[in-house]
C-alpha cells in the first residue's frame, strides 16, 4: 500500500468524496483524484492537512508505519483467550451433571449463556471468525450439545418416567431393578411399557448426540480445508 492508497483509504473511512475532500484542504477535485490515482504526489503542507482532518499521523500517510503498529496491537488479542474461557464454562456445565444428585437447570443453563456469550464477544473483539468459529465448535459442540439435550430432556423424563429414566436421562442406563422395587402403585405390563419407552428414549439420545457432534465436526473441518484450498 502507497500513499495513493493510504489517500484513497482514509477518505472512504471518512465517508467523503473527492470534492468534500478538497475543499477541505483547499485544492481542487482533480488534484485529489491524481494523488490516488498515482498521477501526481500531494504537498507537505497538504498531507499535514489531511493527516490532521483523517485523524491520523503524516508518517502513516507517508510510509504507512502506524498502520503496521495498529496490526501488531491488535494480534495481542488472541482469539484462543476467548475461546478457553468460553470453553471453561461450558465445561463446567458437565461437571454439574456428572458430580450432582440435584437438578440444576438453572445453573446449567447460565453455563451454557455465558459460554456463547464470551464466544460471541470475541467473534467481535478479534474480528477473526474463522479462528474463533472452528476452535470453539470443534472443542465445544460436544459439552454444550450434552448438556442442552440434558437440560431439555429432563423436563420431559422427570414427569413420564415414573422413576425408571432419572433427572438426567443421557447419564444412567434405565435399570430393570425399578420394575421390582418401583415405590409407585402401577401394575406390572405398564412399568414394564415405561421401562422400554425409558430404554430406547436412552439409546435414541446418544445416537442423535454423536450423530450431530459427529456431523458438526465434520463440516467444520470440510469448510476448513476449503478455505485453504
Amino acid at each position: 500500500m502507497n500513499i495513493s492508497d493510504r489517500i484513497l483509504e482514509q477518505r472512504k473511512i471518512k465517508g467523503m468524496s473527492q470534492s468534500e475532500l478538497a475543499d477541505a484542504i483547499g485544492v481542487s477535485r482533480q488534484s485529489v483524484s491524481k494523488w490516488e490515482s498515482e498521477q501526481s504526489l500531494p504537498d507537505m503542507d497538504k498531507i499535514i492537512l489531511m493527516s490532521d482532518l483523517f485523524g491520523v499521523t503524516t508518517d502513516y500517510l507517508l510510509k504507512g508505519i502506524e498502520a503496521e503498529k495498529k496490526e501488531a496491537s491488535s494480534l495481542k488479542i488472541d482469539p484462543l483467550i476467548f475461546v478457553i474461557i468460553a470453553s471453561a464454562f461450558s465445561f463446567v456445565s458437565v461437571i454439574y451433571f456428572l458430580f450432582s444428585d440435584e437438578r440444576k437447570d438453572f445453573w446449567v443453563l447460565l453455563c451454557l449463556i455465558v459460554s456463547l456469550a464470551i464466544y460471541f464477544i470475541g467473534l467481535v473483539i478479534t474480528k477473526n471468525s474463522t479462528r474463533v468459529n472452528k476452535l470453539f465448535w470443534t472443542i465445544n459442540i460436544w459439552p454444550i450439545a450434552f448438556s442442552g439435550f440434558q437440560v431439555i430432556c429432563s423436563f420431559i423424563s422427570y414427569n413420564v418416567s415414573y422413576g425408571i429414566l432419572r433427572y438426567w436421562p443421557m447419564l444412567y442406563l434405565p435399570q430393570k431393578t425399578y420394575l421390582e422395587y418401583s415405590p409407585y402403585n402401577i401394575n406390572y405390563s405398564k412399568l414394564k411399557g415405561q421401562y422400554d419407552k425409558a430404554l430406547g428414549l436412552f439409546i435414541i439420545l446418544w445416537i442423535f448426540y454423536l450423530v450431530l457432534c459427529i456431523g458438526v465436526e465434520f463440516i467444520i473441518n470440510r469448510k476448513s480445508k476449503k478455505s485453504l484450498s
